[in-house]
């Protein structure tokens, strides 16, 4: 029988989209939702079921035949996923058992910053310490040593922060990290059956939504991603209005761009460009969908193209691919300056979704692939 299902998350839920799916298996529609909201299908059956995409980029089928009124929640979920890991890891692990590690981590108590450092040790495997604007940002270690933390105020407003990891082969890893992060994560651990270190990074925000998205970009699954675009309509304030958030502004209208929905952006990415002049991404945004929409006017394209390579490396890899991709179609003064900027940004690690740069350090040996390097947003499940 036919008729409308409800579907609820619980407030332990993480944003994440859902797939409502008819017994003979089509897909009757794909909605989005946040903690605590719902939203109504019709079904053409009540043995139809859901499909959850969590932001981990686990899927979870629940199927609860004649039941028109759904609660999902992370506890009703939970037995049916693989569980995070709540014990320390052990001394060797594999790169499988700290991701499954990292999806407990954003639940984890807040920190006490009372013993912060700036310069953490991560045991013998390296160094790490973040950077802001005004200079090195206190951290504490945690793990036995193996895994640095921060806890941050709330300030999206502020330019990016940087990680750095000097890691003992002598080569740096560099992060550009949102400046609207709330919690970060970095650990080095040796890995079982590899002759290598995994250092990690999670990166967590409090535009949670905007960090599933993100993550649903860099994994290329745009089919859960499209659920999410009316989140950007509504949020609309954070670039027209209130630039409450540029950074979860910028993640909505990648989104928007990558699903060339061109009529939903307005000029929200040329406001971003130009009341935000730390983020190079607002300038790559604009640029790109000139280039979908005005592809004549090429004296703004290239302002805003070069407006962005001044501004230094984007906070997105997603950026950093479309400023490179478009600064090649400018001819000879864009190919200098996409030059300078490739010479900048090192070896570039395309797996992460925040831009990540390694450099070896003058006078060691080649980077090798004595080290493996892991990042992500952090996910509540």
């Amino acid at each position: 029988m036919s008729g409308t299902m409800t579907i609820k998350f619980a407030p332990d839920m993480p944003a994440a989209t859902v797939e409502v799916v008819s017994p003979d298996l089509e897909i009757v529609q794909r909605v989005m939702l946040d903690p605590g909201r719902l939203a109504s299908v019709e079904v053409p059956s009540e043995a139809s079921f859901l499909r959850v995409h969590l932001p981990s980029g686990q899927v979870v089928t629940l199927e609860d035949p004649g039941n028109m009124t759904r609660e999902v929640s992370l506890q009703t979920i939970r037995g049916r996923l693989q569980p995070p890991l709540q014990e320390e890891l052990p001394e060797q692990c594999s790169p499988s058992d700290i991701r499954r590690y990292y999806r407990g981590r954003s639940r984890a108590p807040t920190l006490t910053m009372s013993s912060a450092t700036e310069l953490l040790q991560l045991r013998t495997y390296g160094s790490v310490e973040l950077k802001g604007s005004a200079g090195p940002i206190p951290g504490v270690l945690s793990s036995n040593g193996r895994e640095a933390q921060w806890q941050l105020p709330y300030n999206p407003q502020q330019p990016p922060l940087v990680l750095k990891v000097l890691e003992q082969t002598g080569a740096r890893l560099e992060l550009r990290v949102p400046g609207n992060a709330s919690r970060i994560w970095a650990r080095a651990d040796a890995c079982r059956d590899q002759e290598a270190v995994n250092f990690s990074v999670r990166v967590a925000t409090l535009a949670s939504t905007a960090d599933t998205i993100a993550g649903y970009l860099q994994r290329g699954d745009l089919y859960s991603a499209e659920t999410m675009t009316p989140w950007i309509h509504e949020a609309k304030g954070l670039l027209f209005d209130k630039m409450e958030d540029p950074y979860a502004a910028a993640v909505g209208a990648y989104l928007l761009l990558r699903l060339k929905q061109f009529e939903r952006m307005h000029d929200w990415a040329q406001n971003l460009a130009n009341r935000v002049p730390f983020l190079p991404d607002g300038c790559i945004i604009w640029a790109w969908q000139l280039i979908h929409q005005q592809p004549s006017n090429a004296g703004e394209i290239r302002k805003y193209l070069l407006m962005a390579a001044s501004r230094g490396l984007p906070v997105y890899s997603e950026g950093l691919r479309l400023l490179t991709d478009g600064l090649r179609l400018m001819g000879s003064d864009g190919q200098t300056a996409r030059d300078n900027l490739i010479n900048s940004a090192g070896i570039i690690l395309w797996s992460s979704p925040l831009t990540a740069s390694l450099f070896a350090e003058p006078g060691t040996a080649p980077l090798t692939p004595a080290s493996l390097h892991d990042i992500a947003f952090a996910s509540e499940a």
